[in-house]
């Protein structure tokens, strides 16, 4: 775990001193926050870096970020917060992104909600899979960029199975 840190920890600071940032951005099709009505996201992540660099590609995505440290926090949280979406790392101190992802979707009120469950490590997305969730996004890798630009798909799913209009109504 410490050394795929690491390596992720270099990526994001790669990242943020990049600087065609926005146009890598704007290439990959993430939209600005103009674009289109914010969602809620919840983002779990117990690695301060991480979750600032994954947080600041949603929030330029246009959406608000609510973050969560731990899994049981995260549990506290949805117990008076529904999310449009919950985006968390798969290896968090006590329960991890599976097990969040598992007790979403055995609660029949928060079970349809999108999970999308990332991680530095490509070999759990199986697992990721078998839990239910609707993605999973690779740290430290440009498939992060394809998944934020997929993200709006998977909202829009997400709030035509609830029958709500895309502006919200």
């Amino acid at each position: 775990r410490m050394c795929s840190e690491k390596i992720v920890c270099k990526w994001a600071i790669h990242l943020l001193c990049r600087s065609n940032y926005r146009s890598e951005i704007a290439r990959r099709g993430i939209k600005s926050s103009g674009d289109h009505p914010m969602a809620t996201l919840l983002l779990v992540d117990d690695h301060p870096d991480l979750s600032d660099v994954i947080g600041e590609l949603l929030l330029m995505n246009g959406h608000k970020v609510q973050k969560c440290v731990s899994g049981e926090e995260a549990v506290e949280k949805l117990q008076s917060v529904q999310p449009d979406a919950i985006v968390t790392d798969q290896r968090l101190p006590g329960m991890s992104g599976v097990d969040l992802c598992r007790r979403v979707r055995s609660d029949p009120a928060l079970a349809d909600i999108p999970v999308i469950v990332c991680s530095a490590d490509d070999s759990c997305s199986h697992e990721v899979e078998r839990a239910g969730a609707d993605e999973f996004w690779l740290k430290g890798s440009e498939r992060l960029f394809d998944g934020i630009a997929r993200l709006d798909t998977l909202l829009q799913q997400f709030k035509a199975m609830r029958g709500i209009s895309s502006d919200g109504q």
